[in-house]
């Protein structure tokens, strides 16, 4: 465990974290940990703000404890057991790679819903009873595209684009220059788990042999507007090329 003190560390959080998970001269390599749970209170909400969808992160009420050490394994213990809930749920392939889509870029009211409940409810008492139903909905939107005659099976969102992961391992997500810590947690992390940094989503046109133009939204909020394209690489950060 490692705490973070915003009234005594002059560095932002968000590189202290990525510092803490292996990353030097913001160059990233694979997740070194098995998960990542972080606990804020109201006076560090801005903290995790651009991360929510890279960490498991559950917001406390810090007003008064009387009892530190009781205090944060209770609340780490209801963490880590809903967090342990979602890894089982996304050990399945087809879950897995639902609850990776890229998240802003994955244009989908019922994607958004499994989103929601990982960053806002993650210490419920319920999740384990919600968070199942609520990916099981997302794997749903797989399926072949309309009047193809490949079996092929793609994530549907609503633009409408096409979401296969790839199965090949040749690249990683930009980092440096435009590109900061935010980044690079939420390529490394789905939810405090470890992704596989070099996959990513290949985007298609929903109608077979129609090319993809659109503009999406890249993983430091900047635009990218694709024209004429066979397919986008777009990683779980949204970073694509």
């Amino acid at each position: 465990m490692v705490a973070f003190n915003p009234a005594k560390q002059r560095t932002p959080f968000v590189d202290f974290l990525s510092s803490v998970i292996g990353v030097t001269e913001n160059r990233p390599g694979e997740p070194a940990f098995d998960g990542l749970v972080i606990l804020f209170d109201s006076t560090t909400t801005q903290n995790v703000t651009g991360i929510r969808d890279g960490v498991f992160a559950g917001q406390i009420d810090a007003t008064y404890i009387e009892d530190r050490e009781s205090f944060l394994i209770r609340h780490f213990g209801r963490l880590l057991t809903n967090l342990a809930v979602l890894m089982r749920t996304m050990s399945d392939k087809t879950r897995m790679e639902a609850a990776i889509l890229p998240a802003k870029n994955f244009d989908s009211e019922v994607f958004r819903r499994f989103m929601h409940l990982c960053q806002s409810e993650t210490m419920a008492k319920d999740f384990q009873d919600r968070v199942v139903p609520a990916l099981t909905a997302v794997t749903k939107l797989r399926g072949p595209r309309r009047r193809s005659k490949y079996p092929t099976k793609y994530f549907k969102d609503e633009r409408p684009s096409c979401y296969q992961y790839g199965p090949e391992k040749h690249s990683w997500f930009e980092t440096g220059g435009e590109h900061s810590s935010v980044c690079t947690i939420r390529g490394m992390f789905r939810f405090g788990v470890p992704l596989e940094p070099q996959r990513h989503f290949n985007v298609t046109n929903e109608t077979e042999n129609v090319r993809i133009s659109g503009s999406f939204r890249t993983c430091h909020n900047s635009s990218l507007v694709a024209s004429d394209r066979t397919h986008l690489n777009m990683f779980s950060n949204d970073f694509a090329k």
